[in-house]
């Protein structure tokens, strides 16, 4: 048992990772804004709610078992303040979302830089703990063909993948520079319960579900020919991963986690239309494709099998129909607006 610090807890994949190491009876800390992505719908019913700390010393914490900390991941003084009382860290919180970079991009800035920066100082001050540090396999940028290694260099074509990538390469600089106890994660594509609606599968799911039983008439976007290629991958077979890279990640080190199992856009739409009994061409509209869309991303995870044992469990249709099911109960119960 141990005491946790998840930045971004309150999110898609960071209130599942919460949901494992409560399981494995830890105490967890949540740093969390409450900003675009988070939900504190995601977290356990119990959680206790420490309260808006704002550019302020947290003080000695209470003891519970899910403690929510409504704060910014930017503020150092805060982020220092947490990581003393914890035994490690879970580095998640980030802007995420492709086409939300494109507009307003200081948001993107303050959490994927500035907020990685406020983490990565907390740790250089307490070397010996444990951080895990969420990337992404966009930072790669597009892959025609084969798969990207840890080894290739980056090549972000996209104004998120471009700040990621600023974080990750500080990352790997302060763990080489201070010798940080960190490791890097860089998942593929992925999907569950839980994940906001700009993403593609909850995108889909929930405008057929207003298109269905609402009347709605705007339909699904698909940006070009809808050709690009994502690995998809289970938000639970994430987490697993994460707490196996917490375990045994070897310090410095940056490992991908994918499942290699394929889909295009339009592929993923038709799947989810199946599983909902409605015929895709109906639901969808064209739109012109994303300034440097990538059309692939492909990732060589045979380090992360060796060195940790890690491979995904959940198949694409077991993980999409799981999913499917969870919106379709979230709007029949009103458990999500």
């Amino acid at each position: 048992m141990g005491k946790y610090l998840v930045t971004g807890g309150a999110g898609f994949i960071g209130s599942h990772l919460v949901d494992d190491l409560l399981a494995d009876r830890n105490q967890v800390v949540v740093l969390d804004a409450l900003s675009f992505g988070a939900d504190v719908r995601n977290l356990p019913e119990k959680t206790k709610i420490f309260g808006a700390v704002g550019r302020q010393r947290a003080g000695k914490l209470p003891s519970e078992n899910c403690l929510l900390v409504v704060g910014d991941v930017s503020d150092a003084e805060l982020v220092l303040d947490l990581v003393s009382q914890t035994d490690a860290c879970f580095h998640l919180a980030a802007q995420t979302h492709v086409d939300r970079s494109y507009g307003d991009v200081r948001p993107f800035v303050d959490s994927n830089v500035i907020g990685s920066y406020a983490v990565l100082e907390a740790f250089r001050k307490q070397p010996d703990k444990r951080l895990v540090f969420m990337s992404t396999d966009e930072v790669y940028g597009d892959k025609a063909e084969g798969y990207s290694c840890e080894s290739d260099p980056m090549e972000p074509r996209n104004v998120y993948s471009c700040l990621k990538a600023g974080g990750d390469l500080l990352a790997q600089t302060y763990a080489a520079i201070y010798g940080l106890n960190l490791v890097i994660a860089r998942p593929a594509n992925n999907y569950g319960p839980r994940q906001l609606e700009e993403k593609l599968v909850p995108k889909v799911v929930n405008t057929l579900i207003r298109r269905i039983f609402q009347g709605f008439e705007g339909k699904i976007p698909v940006y070009g020919d809808g050709a690009q290629i994502r690995d998809w991958l289970f938000v639970r077979d994430t987490t697993e991963a994460l707490m196996a890279l917490h375990k045994n990640g070897k310090p410095g080190q940056a490992y991908n986690l994918g499942r290699n199992e394929f889909r295009t856009v339009l592929e993923v739409i038709q799947e989810i239309s199946f599983l909902m009994g409605v015929d895709w061409k109906d639901h969808v509209e064209y739109v012109a494709d994303r300034i440097r869309g990538d059309k692939r991303y492909a990732l060589n995870t045979y380090k992360t099998t060796m060195e940790l044992g890690w491979k995904s469990k959940v198949g694409f249709d077991d993980g999409l129909r799981t999913t499917v099911d969870w919106y379709k109960w979230a709007y029949s119960t009103g458990a999500r607006a």
